[in-house]
């Protein structure tokens, strides 16, 4: 028996190789039917009306988002990829983006930049940090805004008042989720990323009154059991305020 021993280095390198779809030069549809299967694989049936007007629904913002951030002066999507009056199928979307054209800003290229943005948006659609944001900011911030207080002389402050400790801040700010085109934006420029991994969708921002002060909120947060060592993510807890060791000595 004859092994088949013919691979796609582009599906390769996508399923174990690091490849990101963002990173795809182009698709490998030939068909609407190729398009179908590809959608359904995608988790979309294009045959059902609700899937299909949430896949519009994308290919609209995702217009909408390039006409907004991305394109030059004097540029414009063509209306075969960006106009759904004259694009007519969704599917034909799919079709263009893996034709061979070698033109700089060709129907390819510009139905590659669609897609691409519409597989961004739908990451973020069914992310679960949106879906649930109000919980989950209320679980992250509650254990922060417990131990923040104002007073008129001291301004702003970080204050146990079992314990006595306390320490002035110039300022506490709560970061709200990050909006859809920012989001975006991240996800465009990181091909690693996925929804889940955007760190920054909700958070706080603490401004201290001195450099050592910044070693003196993060005990105080540890010690209050207001945030875990455990939790930290190491590759995202840079210092560059001040070495450690030579605080420490």
């Amino acid at each position: 028996m004859q092994e088949n021993y013919r691979f796609s280095q582009q599906m390769l390198q996508a399923l174990a190789g690091g490849l990101s779809i963002i990173d795809f030069p182009r698709l490998r549809i030939h068909n609407i039917e190729q398009a179908y299967q590809f959608i359904r694989a995608y988790g979309y049936d294009p045959s059902d009306e609700a899937d299909l007007k949430k896949i519009w629904l994308y290919h609209s913002r995702a217009v909408t988002y390039i006409r907004s951030y991305l394109v030059r002066e004097g540029e414009e999507i063509p209306a075969e990829v960006g106009d759904p009056n004259t694009l007519k199928e969704i599917a034909f979307l799919f079709i263009y983006a893996s034709t061979k054209d070698n033109k700089r800003y060709g129907i390819q290229y510009w139905a590659c930049a669609v897609l691409r943005v519409m597989h961004v948006l739908a990451h973020l659609e069914n992310d679960l940090f949106t879906k649930y944001s109000k919980d989950i900011q209320k679980q992250i911030l509650a254990p922060f805004n417990q131990f923040v207080a104002s007073d008129p002389i001291q301004g702003t402050l970080l204050k146990n008042i079992e314990t006595g400790e306390c320490i002035e801040i110039k300022k506490f700010e709560t970061k709200s989720f990050k909006k859809s085109d920012s989001s975006i934006t991240k996800l465009l420029a990181k091909k690693e990323a996925v929804a889940l991994r955007i760190l920054d969708k909700v958070g706080v921002r603490i401004v201290t009154k001195s450099v050592f002060d910044c070693y003196k909120v993060m005990r105080f947060l540890v010690d209050n059991h207001v945030i875990n060592v455990a939790n930290i993510i190491q590759s995202e807890s840079l210092n560059s305020i001040y070495p450690i060791d030579s605080f420490l000595q």
